[in-house]
């Protein structure tokens, strides 16, 4: 449920009957729903819209630790969840009450709790790669008028940091490759130095291309950078008792 695609809550929607990753399926947030794109879908919060109109999906997303209700609404729902024909999906957030209370939590996990992801294999890379999410946060609820006049405030800082690779495989040539273009005549030194310099040879070869008419073996360059997102969420709210 902490999902690195921060819905929260809405992701134990994945439980239900009828109910499916969208697979890419169309542009929008969140799952497939009856069959639907996820385009169809409809994002409340305490029976207030949430609908981002440009990519459709939520506003703004409730954090686990905050969400006192969920549900999920398919197929012949009410007048007041109008607009759409995939799901409806309605986060209530947690209130005050007449005793202070409070939490601190985390949601951990990294690559040593992971398995190799079958793109790094592909490239020829064995071991796996950085991947850690520390979900770090708080609650903190009370009355202000006791009976009456109640607050909720949460507040979580998500450190994530993750190996990437390139969306394609670069490909280059092998250590064999190389020497065979050393020993070709017309080629341009000052252009093959600086190549050889910044782009290193492939382990293995796994196809090959032609240059000036010799077949030169390349492979696939197991190229891993990092890539950091650090975000922050703050949640408040205010609930007075009529």
């Amino acid at each position: 449920v902490s999902g690195f695609n921060n819905l929260g809550a809405i992701n134990l929607s994945l439980l239900s009957a009828g109910v499916a990753s969208s697979g890419g399926v169309g542009y929008g947030i969140g799952p497939s729903v009856g069959g639907q794109r996820p385009t169809n879908n409809n994002f409340v919060i305490d029976g207030i819209d949430n609908n981002r109109r440009d990519v459709t999906g939520p506003i703004a997303t409730i954090s686990n630790e905050a969400t006192g209700e969920f549900t999920l609404i398919q197929n012949m729902m009410s007048p007041e969840f109008g607009n759409n024909s995939g799901g409806t999906f309605n986060v209530v957030p947690k209130s005050g009450t007449n005793e202070l209370h409070g939490s601190i939590y985390e949601y951990f996990q990294n690559r040593d709790l992971n398995a190799l992801d079958a793109s790094y294999k592909r490239q020829g890379i064995s071991d796996r790669q950085r991947l850690d999410q520390n979900r770090l946060g708080a609650t903190i609820g009370g009355p202000i008028l006791k009976n009456k006049l109640f607050y909720f405030g949460n507040f979580e800082y998500i450190p994530y940091g993750q190996a990437g690779t390139p969306e394609s495989a670069v490909f280059a040539p092998t250590a064999a490759g190389v020497a065979m273009i050393d020993q070709m005549p017309g080629i341009n030194q000052t252009n093959w130095s600086i190549f050889k310099q910044y782009v290193p040879t492939a382990p293995t070869a796994s196809a090959s291309t032609t240059v000036g008419g010799t077949n030169i073996p390349t492979g696939i360059l197991p190229i891993v950078a990092p890539f950091y997102i650090n975000s922050y969420n703050y949640l408040g709210n205010v609930d007075y008792n009529l």
